[in-house]
């Protein structure tokens, strides 16, 4: 037990060693630890007001899977969450030398007339400043929003003034649509979704599903540029569930989304956000003592994690080959904002789900190593 531990505070999981030795042993087996799991959540949702199909939650680790209210009818608005699938289109098409991340994102897009030498890797990395003309979150209409998407111009071109936005990942978008001649929903769909079994996970999803997260009756995602965009953006639009996201989350951590020398480079760069979090490519989040970082502390240095408006939450451990998926229904019908119970106690009821992930692959580790049952049970 002790051996695994240290395993973990090795990989840089912040972890009270004795508390963990502690708390495994309130537990007889891991199904009692997924009763109390659920019975947490559900506590949760009645104290903040959620109805019982406001909240999904996937857990796994190599030896262990849990999962809290999975519905694969019922999908969740991943929001910004869609930059993680924009990054793997991007890379994809860069292996197969059809785009050059060193090229200027104007090569691709020649309507872009002002924003000189920025690149596809500098969109990637959201490096710098960039600004367009006027909101995209206020235009009327499509035509409008194309307009303004090509005033994009560089403010400030230096790391410490690197910014998370979304218009470099719309921009990717309309150059994935232009290399590939297909729809962003046509192109997903084949180069990911079907290739990692994400059967229930697209754009603009039909009427034989259930939405949530997105705060319209229109079957159209939340965020109101991507819904004026035929509800399509590199930088928003995905529909989910816990499911399909824990399998590509657990692809990541396998290898085969992206390779050893690209996942250095995530791990690599990062930038400080406004709230002074640390994120990397495609503003993936990084570990940060931080009260409102979404990558968990009891986690490995290796993990990463993104997360969306409308609450989504995907983590993916590099190292430790853990998952965490948490998908809310947090937008109220009609409002651009968040419910103001979603983050009432968020915070902490992810640090508790942290707790329970870590005690699961404590447990999980117990289970299926029995000289090691053995010792603990001494």
């Amino acid at each position: 037990m002790e051996e695994i531990l240290r395993f973990l505070i090795s990989c840089g999981s912040s972890i009270d060693k004795d508390y963990y030795i502690k708390r495994v042993h309130e537990y007889a087996n891991s199904k009692v630890l997924k009763q109390e799991i659920d019975a947490y959540i559900e506590t949760f949702e009645q104290k903040n007001n959620y109805d019982m199909h406001h909240i999904s939650i996937a857990l796994t680790g190599k030896n262990f899977e849990y999962a809290y209210n999975y519905d694969e009818n019922t999908l969740y608005d991943i929001a910004s969450v869609t930059k993680l699938f924009t990054l793997k289109c991007i890379y994809d098409l860069e292996k197969e030398n059809k785009i050059d991340f060193n090229q200027p994102i104007s090569f691709y897009l020649n309507e872009l007339e002002a924003i000189g030498n920025y690149t596809v890797m500098d969109a990637i990395k959201m490096f710098g400043s960039i600004k367009t003309s006027g909101k995209l979150s206020d235009v009327k209409n499509e035509e409008e929003l194309i307009r303004t998407l090509y005033t994009v111009k560089v403010i400030e071109y230096s790391e410490d003034k690197t910014e998370y936005t979304d218009i470099g990942f719309i921009l990717l978008g309309k150059i994935i649509e232009k290399i590939t001649k297909k729809t962003l929903k046509e192109y997903y769909q084949e180069a990911i979704f079907n290739k990692y079994a994400m059967f229930d996970t697209m754009f603009l999803p039909n009427k034989n599903y259930t939405l949530l997260g997105n705060g319209n009756d229109l079957y159209l995602p939340h965020d109101f540029k991507t819904r004026i965009a035929c509800g399509m953006t590199g930088a928003a639009g995905i529909f989910s569930h816990v499911k399909d996201l824990t399998n590509f989350a657990k692809e990541i951590y396998q290898g085969h989304v992206f390779n050893q020398e690209f996942l250095k480079q995530i791990h690599d760069y990062e930038f400080i956000d406004s709230k002074n979090r640390k994120r990397t490519l495609a503003g993936l989040y990084k570990y940060t003592e931080n009260d409102s970082c979404y990558v968990p502390k009891e986690f490995s240095k290796y993990a990463i994690a993104h997360q969306g408006f409308t609450g989504a939450l995907i983590v993916s451990d590099l190292k430790l080959c853990m998952t965490q998926v948490m998908l809310f229904d947090a937008i109220e019908l009609n409002s651009r904002v968040k419910h103001p119970d979603f983050l009432k106690g968020f915070y902490e009821f992810q640090a508790k789900i942290n707790e329970y992930s870590i005690l699961l692959y404590l447990l999980s580790f117990i289970e299926n190593n029995q000289n090691e049952k053995k010792y603990i049970l001494k």
